[in-house]
Formats: structure tokens, sequence, C-alpha cells
């Protein structure tokens, strides 16, 4: 069977591919990232445009929030009257807390966070594009 496989090995003939094959797979590759790259890069920017839009929304909705809950009129009392504020501070301090809208804080921060997170891939992404810009400088 080694014999075999000798004789059938010496009998293949060699084809040599074409000169220009190695050049074009390649700049085939190179295309495809860089299309995979713009497409990230797009997604990137429409997910900037929109949680900045849900941003400002959630903004002007937590304003309307904030003023419309017993919250703003017990920080208010601080103003009116401060002297029963001081006396009862503790229960005046729970009853913050107590009527403080969470929900809506965590809604109006979600676009924020998401467009913290963006910025981070952007970030990535672009540094990522820099180092392979100067690795392909250096091979020249």
């Amino acid at each position: 069977m080694d014999n075999n496989s000798d004789e059938i090995t010496n009998s293949i003939v060699e084809i040599d591919p074409p000169k220009h094959l190695a050049q074009a797979v390649f700049s085939r590759i190179a295309r495809e990232k860089a299309r995979r790259i713009s497409r990230k890069i797009l997604w990137l920017r429409i997910g900037f445009i929109v949680s900045g839009i849900l941003s400002i929304a959630a903004l002007g909705v937590f304003g309307k929030i904030i003023l419309t809950s017993e919250f703003s009129i017990l920080l208010s009392l601080i103003f009116s009257d401060l002297k029963t504020v001081l006396i009862v501070w503790q229960d005046y301090v729970i009853s913050l807390l107590e009527t403080f809208p969470v929900i809506s804080v965590v809604a109006t921060l979600s676009p924020f966070f998401v467009f913290l997170l963006l910025i981070k891939q952007y970030a990535k992404l672009e540094s990522d594009q820099q180092i392979k810009t100067i690795r392909l400088s250096f091979r020249t």
C-alpha cells in the first residue's frame, strides 16, 4: 500500500495557480473587510442618531414626570417651610426617597447608556482600523 501511494503521488502533475490569483483573493478579502467595517460604522451612526433623539425625548418626559410628581411638591417644601423640614428632616428624607421616580430615571438614563456603549464600540473600531493602517504602512 505504501508503494501504491508513492506511485500515485509521483504521477500527480503539479499545476501552478495563475500568478494574479493570490492578488485577486487578497483584494477580495480586503474589500469584504472594508465593506463589513463600513456597514458597522453605518449601524453605529444610526444608533447614535436614534439614541440621541431618544435621549432628548426622555429628558422632556422626565422633566414632566418630575414636575407632576409628589417628589417635586416635597422638594419645594424645603424652600417654603425650612424650619419644619429641619425639625423632621429624617422623615422628610425618607419621604423624598419614597416619592423619587426611579423608573423614570432609569428610562431617562437608558438612551444615554446606549449612547456611551456605541461610543465605546466606535472607538474600538477606529482604534482597530488605525492599528491595521499602521501595520500596513510598516509592511510597505
